[in-house]
C-alpha cells in the first residue's frame, strides 16, 4: 500500500511539473562515474548547475506571474540581482584560472542554486 501510494504522490509530481527538488539522477550518476577526477567531477556539476539554473528560472517565473503587475517588474530585478550575487560570491570570475577554481565555483553556485530553486519550489506548491 505505502509503494503504490508513493508510486502515485511520484506520478503527480511528475505531471504537474519536469523538474523535481534536490539534484537530478543524471547528476548522482555522473559524480559516482567521475571516480575522483577533478575535472570530471567539474563537468558534472557544471552541467547540473545549468539544469537548476533553469529549474530555478521557472520557479522564480511562476512567482512573478502570480504578482500583481506593479510587483512583476521589482521581483524580476530580485530575481536577476540573485543570480548575479551567486556568482560574485562563488567567485566566477576564478573559473578559467584552474579546474581546481572551476570546480569550487560550480560546488557553491550547485549548492545555492539547488536550494534556492527548492525553495521556490516549495512556494510554489504551497500556494496551490
Amino acid at each position: 500500500m505505502k509503494l503504490t501510494f508513493c508510486g502515485l504522490a511520484l506520478f503527480g509530481v511528475l505531471t504537474t511539473s519536469t523538474y523535481a527538488m534536490g539534484y537530478s539522477s543524471d547528476y548522482l550518476s555522473c559524480m559516482n562515474n567521475s571516480q575522483a577526477s577533478t575535472a570530471q567531477a567539474a563537468m558534472c556539476m557544471k552541467a547540473e548547475l545549468k539544469q537548476q539554473t533553469k529549474r530555478y528560472n521557472y520557479f522564480a517565473d511562476s512567482h512573478v506571474k502570480a504578482l500583481s503587475k506593479d510587483k512583476r517588474k521589482e521581483q524580476e530585478k530580485v530575481n536577476k540581482k540573485w543570480l548575479d550575487f551567486r556568482d560574485e560570491q562563488c567567485l566566477i570570475k576564478n573559473v578559467a584560472l584552474s579546474v581546481g577554481h572551476a570546480s569550487k565555483y560550480y560546488s557553491c553556485a550547485l549548492k545555492v542554486t539547488q536550494a534556492q530553486a527548492d525553495m521556490l519550489e516549495k512556494r510554489a506548491y504551497k500556494y496551490r
